[in-house]
């Protein structure tokens, strides 16, 4: 039985989506959730990992892309199905690099959505058909962004916790929110904020010089609306 997991911040999506994905032999829906953050915190708290996840790509705290880049990194057997009203060419990329294995159109009731999870089932990538998409190299954009993350890794040396703190800071969420989805207490948060500031020779430390950096650096990413 093939786990799903449904990310949009408006319950008649989820409900929808649900519904459809309920409705296919061999699937299950094991959580819906609203937001980026949430499935973080649902992913540290839970012992079972969703198989496949769709995910919208505007949310209030977390988008789709700033998750995705997350799950890359540190749940990568998990995949990842992008389902938006948004579809800017820069954005696909984005989110293929990030390795997304489906990009679907909200739009007329998730018309594809069924085709996108069965051909991730048969380990194929999936884009919208509506969306005409010409002469995107899904292969060489996930193989660029490794290779900026690895001359990331060679030119900061960060460890996997600042690693996810940096990728967390650039969602809105506080230090709190922060403590919980990392499961560290808050003054860890703050502690390790203050090293990595030190460590990065940000000279105006805190949260929102760190988020800056990291976006600037490639270190993070957050989608482009």
């Amino acid at each position: 039985m093939y786990k799903v997991m449904i990310v949009n911040d408006l319950p008649k999506h989820r409900i929808r989506m649900a519904a459809i994905a309920n409705s296919m032999v061999g699937y299950h829906v094991m959580a819906t959730l609203e937001d980026g953050a949430d499935v973080m915190h649902w992913l540290h708290n839970n012992v079972e990992v969703p198989d496949i996840i769709l995910l919208d790509v505007e949310m209030r705290k977390m988008d789709g892309i700033t998750l995705l880049e997350y799950l890359s990194d540190f749940f990568p057997s998990i995949r990842v199905i992008i389902v938006s009203s948004h579809f800017e060419p820069e954005l696909i990329a984005d989110a293929f690099a990030a390795n997304a294995y489906g990009f679907i159109w909200k739009h007329d009731d998730y018309k594809f959505l069924t085709q996108a999870i069965v051909a991730i089932k048969n380990n194929q990538r999936f884009i919208d058909p509506r969306l005409e998409i010409d002469n995107i190299d899904i292969q060489l954009l996930v193989t660029e962004r490794q290779k900026e993350k690895k001359a990331i890794h060679n030119n900061y040396q960060l460890t996997d916790t600042e690693l996810r703190i940096l990728k967390v800071i650039c969602a809105q969420i506080n230090y709190v929110e922060m403590s919980n989805i990392l499961h560290i207490s808050q003054r860890t948060v703050e502690t390790y904020v203050g090293r990595l500031n030190k460590k990065l020779s940000i000279n105006y430390g805190g949260r929102v010089a760190l988020s800056n950096f990291s976006l600037r650096r490639g270190i993070a990413k957050i989608a482009k609306l």
